[in-house]
């Protein structure tokens, strides 16, 4: 159980959290580029923040992931409008969402992405497809002002998409 900390995960092989469940609760963060062999449950106000100050993935191996109603995602975008990068999780079993969840987006160190097409959040392996939550997204240091969070069910894909960026000013004449 993570209880107001912040556990990173960074294992290259195995199961960095052991076999057993992870719980992350209000205020504590599961971090990391590892993997966790145990069930992962995200209450409501616990964060998953995939990667260790930069773009990483972290992923489980044919273990469930819920986010309960509330659940944070903290994920960082990357790279260049021609090669752009994100967090991602990986999932081999099923995700399933509570009815309301938070992305919290940030751009990494050295970006230079200004205007991006499509971020994979989560790749999953059931076709049990999740039902997507109401999202609140925060754009944070991106400088983006919109987007749409949609399930992609042929490829078995949480995704991020019509990213709106700020182009120039707009005029509002009355």
């Amino acid at each position: 159980t993570i209880d107001g900390g912040t556990l990173f995960v960074c294992n290259t092989s195995g199961s960095g959290t052991g076999t057993g469940a992870v719980t992350v609760r209000t205020n504590g963060t599961l971090a990391g580029n590892g993997s966790a062999s145990g069930v992962v449950t995200v209450q409501g106000g616990g964060h998953l923040a995939p990667g260790t100050n930069f773009i990483g993935t972290f992923s489980s191996s044919n273990v469930n992931f819920y986010f309960n109603s509330g659940a944070v995602l903290d994920y960082e975008v990357g790279g260049s409008d021609l090669a752009p990068t994100n967090d991602m999780v990986v999932v081999r079993s099923n995700i399933t969402f509570g009815a309301t969840a938070t992305l919290n987006l940030n751009r990494a160190d050295g970006a230079t992405i200004g205007d991006p097409i499509r971020f994979v959040l989560f790749q999953y392996g059931s076709t049990n497809h999740p039902v997507m939550p109401a999202w609140t997204i925060n754009f944070g240091t991106t400088g983006w002002l919109r987007g749409r969070i949609f399930l992609d069910e042929a490829n078995m894909q949480v995704v991020l998409d019509e990213v709106q960026p700020p182009k120039g000013t707009i005029l509002i004449v009355r």
